[in-house]
């Protein structure tokens, strides 16, 4: 089950909607953050977001859960640029719905001239146990029955 991960270790979460994060009914709408209108930098957010190092890796491939016909978008992975995390869908979202994101994120992101650092594996194994003492999700933990995915 893909739950709300939890801000540590100087590390925050960018598209926490709760469409996406089973177990946050809190958590701001997917719908309230989505545009009609591409916003600026949209095509930069996108390549930053996948650009970002891999940090856990799934078997299961993530669905459009807006338009609940089962659109396949991909492999569902962990990703990071170090301070923060994502979830390899996201830039499907943010180019196809226009997605709103945290301004904090955006000016991080711009401030990097729109390129995530490459993160070495010494890097990414301590960051990855700094995040499992507060037992964020793991994309393997994802439930099929609240957020759509089947087996590659």
């Amino acid at each position: 089950m893909r739950q709300q991960t939890v801000q540590c270790c100087g590390t925050r979460f960018v598209g926490d909607f709760r469409e996406l994060l089973a177990d946050d009914p809190g958590a701001p709408s997917i719908h309230d953050a989505a545009g009609l209108e591409p916003r600026p930098h949209e095509t930069q957010v996108a390549a930053y977001l996948r650009a970002g190092s891999i940090l856990a890796a799934s078997p299961s491939t993530t669905c459009d859960v807006l338009r609940g016909d089962g659109t396949a978008i991909g492999a569902l992975t962990l990703q990071t640029d170090g301070t923060w995390f994502w979830y390899s869908d996201l830039p499907y979202y943010i180019e196809t719905y226009h997605l709103a994101l945290d301004d904090r994120f955006l000016t991080h992101a711009a401030n990097s001239n729109w390129q995530p650092p490459q993160l070495g594996l010494s890097q990414l194994l301590a960051l990855e146990e700094q995040l499992t003492s507060s037992r964020p999700a793991h994309p393997s933990d994802q439930d099929a029955e609240t957020r759509p995915s089947s087996d590659l």
